[in-house]
């Protein structure tokens, strides 16, 4: 075959960034919603050493410690890519040298985290996935489908509204002209849905100068802190890491000379009371459950075999977590800040606690 012709290359050139330009009346660059976003953004990746340093003092902190260094080795290693690639080289009008730098490359992975929502709100209603998009007339992918629903998308004056259970908004996707959607479970019933364009909805009444909340998501406070950079009091959705090891709960240990149980002090000051005496501290006897130190041999003589396979059992635990149960490791599950805790844990405790 012939190679195509110079002036078929050229026009085939242009057909293709004519598909790529922007609809009428667009910005020609990124500058003004550059423009609207915050220099700073309150995430772990961008706290000092010694703020950083207060999340290792408590247990919850150490989860949102772990993921922030993660994140920034990831960081790390994705920028010294592209300085070893010579992006700079290969691009200089769009990247000159000395702009790209450590501090504005944390700033920008913190605004794309704080800001990004789910590719979902920029395809038609009805759409799951940038596979199945219908693509319009002036509207075009420039990366594979498969990008868009990883990296998802930043739409402007959405990402500025701040969080609240109690939102006033919802965001609705766009209903193309030619497609006929019905505002039921069956295409046959409810009402049509007439085209229109992507849109915020207001759902309640809200005073001139007042401030519009959205709803991020049902996310407990540590997603918050990684995500958002703030967390929630009274947070409905928070959570919080409990461990719990096979030593927490030994049986037939004698307590301690000097404890006496709670319950026994109450009986025997109300006796005393009753009877017009003072109470004298009561001690208690025989063995109990208790935490022991681990290495001790009430741990072996407590949890034998049988009681191991019970837990193992009850537990639904495999191999592994019974063998690190056995290492004096930490069996770890949640508990949410309404009172429910994971299951597993009642059901360790009542192992635990059952009779030889």
């Amino acid at each position: 075959e012939n190679p195509p012709s110079e002036e078929m290359n050229q026009h085939t050139a242009l057909a293709t960034t004519e598909k790529c330009m922007p609809p009428p009346g667009s910005p020609s660059t990124f500058a003004p919603y550059a423009r609207t976003l915050p220099s700073a953004i309150p995430l772990p990746i961008c706290w000092k050493r010694n703020e950083l340093a207060l999340l290792a003092v408590c247990n919850p902190g150490l989860a949102p410690l772990q993921d922030a260094a993660a994140t920034t080795l990831q960081l790390v290693s994705e920028f010294m890519a592209l300085v070893d690639a010579g992006i700079s080289q290969r691009f200089p009008t769009i990247f000159p040298p000395g702009l790209i730098t450590w501090e504005r490359w944390v700033w920008a992975a913190s605004v794309y985290t704080s800001r990004v929502l789910p590719v979902q709100c920029y395809l038609n209603k009805g759409e799951k996935a940038a596979q199945s998009h219908v693509v319009g007339e002036d509207e075009a992918f420039q990366s594979p489908a498969d990008v868009w629903n990883e990296l998802g998308v930043m739409i402007p004056l959405l990402d500025m509204l701040n969080h609240d259970e109690s939102a006033q908004v919802t965001w609705e996707s766009a209903v193309p002209q030619d497609d006929m959607l019905m505002n039921g479970e069956d295409d046959n019933e409810g009402e049509q849905i007439e085209s229109h364009s992507p849109r915020t909805v207001l759902h309640k009444r809200v005073k001139k100068g007042s401030q519009v909340y959205t709803h991020y998501g049902n996310w407990n406070n540590q997603e918050l802190i990684l995500r958002y950079g703030f967390a929630q009091m009274s947070n409905t959705n928070d959570e919080v890491r409990i461990g719990w090891t096979i030593q927490d709960c030994c049986g037939n240990v004698k307590p301690p000379s000097d404890y006496t149980p709670t319950f026994v002090k109450d009986v025997v000051a109300a006796a005393a009371a009753a009877q017009g005496e003072e109470s004298c501290d009561a001690k208690s006897s025989g063995g109990k459950v208790y935490s022991v130190e681990s290495g001790s041999n009430t741990i072996g003589s407590w949890w034998t075999k049988n009681r191991i396979e019970v837990l193992e059992k009850n537990t639904s635990s495999d191999a592994n977590t019974i063998a690190m149960l056995k290492q004096g490791k930490h069996l770890v599950a949640y508990a949410k800040s309404d009172g429910t805790f994971h299951p597993i844990f009642l059901s360790a405790c009542v192992v635990g606690t059952m009779s030889p």
